[in-house]
């Protein structure tokens, strides 16, 4: 039904309308900030850029997995409980990396519009594309360490509900929860609340999407 297209050897192939599935970490918190209040998020691909417009907007937050490589660099830290729970994102811009899913951002530069999707706005996305499914795409953002079976899952799930309107989740969610960046994943185990935050299902009808900044020059996320 759907074309899915996995990492980045396969990031260039997405065109039209994209759903970018990074369960853990990116696109689970991404939905989460807007969630919070943030007006806008920048998704990057490397860490040169995220430096160069924290320099140029001292103002914006930055976000992001390579936290505990550059703590200095970081606002928030996202392996923190405390740091990303208490942390006001409303009406903030936020500067966003990933180690996977940004990146497929900046790599698929085929894609009309991304669409950022999680089980956390899952029957949201479905309501999205059930009328026109041949219209959209899935992009995996795959991790280059580990077996991705948490997006993988994701699509799966979201295929089978809108082909047969109904979909198990408690299979699909294990799915997740046992997956291999989960078990093996340094700060992802040792931080069960980023899994829990991904394991949520329809918290919001919130779907973030990237279109073009022309302030910026550039792809941001939006609602």
């Amino acid at each position: 039904m759907f074309r899915i297209y996995k990492g980045e050897k396969e990031s260039k192939l997405a065109t039209g309308n994209v759903l970018l599935v990074d369960v853990i970490l990116s696109t689970s918190l991404i939905t989460e900030i807007f969630l919070r209040g943030a007006a806008k998020v920048i998704p990057v691909g490397d860490m040169e850029t995220l430096e160069y417009l924290k320099k140029k907007n001292p103002e914006f937050v930055t976000v992001g997995d390579y936290v505990r490589q550059y703590p200095e660099i970081f606002d928030v830290d996202i392996f923190s409980a405390e740091s990303f729970d208490n942390y006001d994102f409303n009406q903030k811009t936020v500067i966003y990396i990933s180690y996977n899913g940004t990146k497929r951002i900046s790599e698929s530069m085929n894609a009309k519009k991304h669409y950022i999707v999680s089980f956390l706005n899952f029957s949201k996305v479905c309501e999205i594309v059930k009328n026109n499914p041949s219209n959209f795409c899935f992009l995996l953002a795959m991790s280059e360490h580990f077996d991705s079976d948490e997006d993988i899952s994701f699509a799966e799930a979201l295929s089978e509900y809108i082909k047969k309107g109904t979909v198990d989740f408690s299979k699909y969610l294990l799915r997740v929860s046992s997956s291999d960046v989960v078990r093996n994943g340094n700060l992802i185990f040792k931080n069960p609340n980023l899994v829990e935050l991904s394991l949520k299902l329809d918290t919001t009808d919130i779907v973030p999407y990237t279109y073009h900044d022309k302030e910026l020059g550039m792809l941001c996320i939006t609602i």
